[in-house]
């Protein structure tokens, strides 16, 4: 687990997708280390109270839109579950040789024990 916060201490990464697990992501990144730049196709008018908070903690969020240039200099992108697997700007960070992660990848680098995933959207709430 050292290993992986090491690695991302003082890396610039965008998240992209500010719901829960999204805002949770940057938080958690932001505390370890990292260079966080957030991204969300909504606008800031649309998601004011949170990206109050981001400013507090000195954290840029650029929204309603996914532009080319968010790529400069970032290192690696995080994609939270609610972001389509063919939005443009993935495809391009693929080119460019950019890491994408998802969420549960970013987990599971501070995880030793095997992890068991369910999908779907019917059958996991009780």
């Amino acid at each position: 687990m050292k290993d992986i916060i090491k690695e991302l201490v003082g890396k610039k990464v965008l998240i992209i997708g500010l719901g829960r697990s999204g805002i949770s992501t940057t938080l958690f990144l932001n505390k370890i280390g990292a260079k966080v730049l957030t991204n969300d196709i909504k606008d800031k008018d649309e998601l004011i109270s949170v990206v109050r908070m981001l400013n507090c903690l000195g954290i840029d969020f650029v929204g309603g839109h996914h532009k080319n240039w968010l790529l400069d200099e970032v290192e690696l992108i995080i994609v939270s579950p609610g972001v389509p697997a063919d939005l443009p700007l993935l495809k391009i960070a693929n080119k460019k040789g950019i890491n994408v992660w998802s969420e549960v990848e970013l987990a599971s680098k501070f995880i030793s024990a095997p992890i068991i995933g369910v999908t779907g959207t019917n059958g996991k709430t009780l």
